[in-house]
């Protein structure tokens, strides 16, 4: 059983390394298929197994680390899909959406988050946003017969309101999202016209900390198991023969 789950766990970085290279959509589509369920569900009933049935695997921290950091990031993983999503609307009535849209403009604010071709309410958030300020940052011209600056970044001044008050607020740009009431709020597009409103892309962040939890647990049990108990035993040893 432990080689397979090793065989699976291999499948999973490499399955994972690709994935980061075939671009966003293309990698939900195939992480989200019927045979990537299917094997997310026997990795995680392997990792079950091993901890519930190896007696070594309990007594050991390193793979106990290593194995209950794997079941972390696949729980964490499935519950904050789009799938998981579903499931928790379905059977215990949440209204959180896996991923939107909002467009906000400039002075206004707003609390739905919407598809992207804008049509379509996906959720009324219990709080709204508001767009307090727009604006471009440009590269400097390098020749002065150049008539059209280059836009280098743009940003957005927002707060959130919540009962009739501002309770937080940030200025939201490229790779650096507002993270508030359970969504990340990243910096999607403008109106490249009169930059009179902001579009905002949402991302859920369910299952996002047992991912991150995850991940430390599997790092700190491979250092346990790989390193740590070399560097103990070896100090033991001198310890022993000073």
């Amino acid at each position: 059983m432990t080689l397979t789950v090793m065989g699976l766990i291999g499948a999973l970085a490499i399955l994972s390394i690709w994935g980061a290279f075939c671009g966003t959509d293309r990698a939900k589509l195939i992480f989200n298929s019927i045979p990537l369920v299917v094997y997310w569900c026997g990795l995680a009933i392997l990792l079950i197994a091993g901890l519930v049935k190896s007696p070594r695997v309990l007594h050991k921290p390193g793979l106990f680390m290593i194995h209950a950091g794997c079941l972390l990031i696949l729980a964490g993983g499935m519950y904050g899909s789009q799938a998981g999503h579903q499931l928790q609307r379905r059977f215990f009535g949440t209204q959180k959406v896996y991923s939107g849209y909002m467009i906000i403009f400039e002075g206004s604010s707003t609390k739905y988050i919407v598809t992207e071709d804008f049509t379509q309410k996906l959720c009324e958030l219990p709080f709204s946003i508001k767009l307090k300020d727009f604006r471009l940052e440009y590269y400097p011209k390098d020749n002065s017969s150049e008539t059209q600056q280059v836009i280098r970044d743009y940003f957005s001044d927002v707060v959130i309101i919540a009962n009739g008050k501002e309770v937080a607020g940030n200025t939201i740009e490229v790779n650096h999202p507002l993270h508030y009431g359970g969504y990340h709020f990243y910096q999607h597009s403008y109106d490249s016209q009169g930059g009179e409103y902001t579009i905002l892309s949402v991302a859920s962040d369910s299952g996002l900390y047992a991912v991150y939890g995850g991940y430390w647990s599997l790092c700190l049990g491979i250092f346990w198991q790989f390193w740590f108990r070399q560097i103990r035993r070896k100090t033991v040893n001198e310890v022993l023969m000073q």
